[in-house]
């Protein structure tokens, strides 16, 4: 921009990004400036008159509408030319697109957003392992799990060990090593880690290797952490109970059969005692029988209202 001719030259690529036609249209400083949105224009024409005051380079990034009615995010950078008595007498740069960096910036943000969001939500923790420097990124969900605060305890693979249950280290390990050698495609495994006030929470731990070198050995491993304690209770009470069934199922059958075997045994005697005519043994077995069969219905009427109560609860 010459400020004593009032000339203005526009690059072929500055004529791409405003789409404009350099056969069409020769710039003049209002109408350049006028290319900017309308929030950006008194931001533009400030930088243009501090630059001429202080003479020192800019930067800024702003937004223009092209020819074509096309929203653009740009960079411009600029400096001053001054002649032999310190006069400004010209401004000269850089003019950039940048809309595409913008918008994969904004993505990558809305990722992160969303990334952050959804493992806070579903209370996920994250670890990250390099393991050439033993070193663990533990996210806020994973110490949470266990109770903890991130500055409580060292982001270490030792923490993940000395918290670990005893009876679990050993396999741990093993199945890591095994991933970390390839010999798997990923780790996973459920696990009992002790919480700060001192009980064991069930975690489902699993993880992969996402950098080998070239031998092939895992040297970074990533993964999640996940409370399962709620799901190994259920599937632990369900487990009690069944057991407690089976055992009811066997003692129930078991005194359902007896007073049936008895009566099925008196009435064979009642029969033989019929063919020989001897009244008396046949009265005391049809005696028998029908004590027995007082006690099967006894036992089933008290199996219909534990039913009922069960039921009820």
């Amino acid at each position: 921009y010459d400020l004593e001719t009032q000339d203005i030259f526009w690059s072929q690529q500055t004529y791409r990004i405003h789409e404009a036609n350099p056969e069409e249209f020769t710039p003049q400083l209002d109408t350049a400036i006028n290319f900017y949105h309308a929030d950006d224009q008194i931001k533009i024409s400030n930088i243009l008159e501090k630059i001429i005051e202080t003479q020192k380079p800019f930067r800024t990034q702003a937004r223009i509408i092209t020819m074509k009615g096309k929203e653009v995010d740009v960079v411009s950078t600029g400096r001053a030319e001054v002649n032999d008595s310190g006069v400004v007498t010209s401004l000269f740069g850089t003019f950039q697109d940048v809309s595409e960096i913008i918008n994969v910036q904004t993505q990558l943000l809305e990722s992160q957003e969303h990334y952050k969001l959804t493992t806070e939500g579903a209370n996920i923790g994250i670890w990250d392992w390099n393991v050439s420097s033993d070193s663990v990124y533990f996210n806020e969900q994973w110490y949470g799990i266990l109770g903890y605060e991130p500055y409580e305890l060292p982001q270490a693979f030792k923490t993940f060990e000395d918290l670990c249950h005893p009876d679990d280290i050993s396999e741990t390990l093993e199945l890591l090593e095994s991933h970390m050698n390839g010999e798997t495609e990923e780790y996973k495994q459920t696990i009992r880690m002790k919480h700060k006030n001192g009980q064991w929470v069930w975690v489902m731990t699993s993880g992969q290797a996402i950098e080998r070198d070239e031998h092939g050995k895992a040297t970074r491993v990533c993964g999640i952490h996940m409370d399962v304690s709620d799901r190994i209770n259920i599937e632990t009470e369900l487990l009690e109970a069944n057991a407690e069934l089976e055992e009811f199922a066997y003692r129930t059958s078991h005194d359902l059969r007896s007073p049936l075997v008895s009566s099925l045994g008196l009435l064979d005697i009642v029969k033989d005692a019929i063919t020989k005519s001897n009244k008396t043994i046949a009265l005391e077995s049809i005696s028998h029988i029908h004590t027995s069969t007082q006690k099967l219905l006894f036992l089933i009427e008290d199996l219909l209202v534990l039913a009922e109560t069960k039921n009820a609860a």
